[in-house]
């Protein structure tokens, strides 16, 4: 009877650890790498806005604006949040100008540090979706 047991167990165990390694691949497969420029901008650069993003919102740290191609491309919306490898997770409430194409903006409220940051080309994770995520 013991045997039966620790049978049933390990194949409990078992029917278990493939649930969770299959549900961490699906996860891993929905999660896309992408190389991108990307620069900083100001509210110098919204002056024709009235200083609002594309979404209508005021902007603020942490928001960036995408290129139109990216936002087609990825199914992406404003609100999404996406990691941008080796500065952090931002979210989207802005667009570029329309000459910009695989690009990405990010907001900075001082001037010089924008410049500063200059044109890099990194990888941005779309969508970033954390583990405590309730999406």
């Amino acid at each position: 009877m013991a045997r039966i047991g620790i049978r049933l167990f390990a194949i409990m165990m078992a029917t278990i650890l493939l649930l969770a390694f299959s549900l961490i691949a699906s996860a891993e497969q929905s999660i896309k790498t992408v190389a991108v420029k990307v620069s900083a901008y100001t509210l110098t650069e919204l002056n024709d806005s009235n200083g609002k993003t594309a979404s209508g919102r005021d902007p603020k740290a942490g928001y960036i604006a995408i290129s139109r191609d990216l936002e087609q491309k990825h199914g992406l919306k404003f609100g999404d949040k996406v990691h941008i490898k080796g500065l952090g997770i931002f979210e989207i409430q802005d667009r570029t100008s329309e000459d910009k194409k695989n690009w990405v903006d990010i907001y900075m409220t001082n001037y010089r540090k924008a410049v500063r940051f200059g044109l890099k080309t990194l990888k941005i994770i779309i969508p970033f979706r954390s583990v405590s995520s309730s999406d």
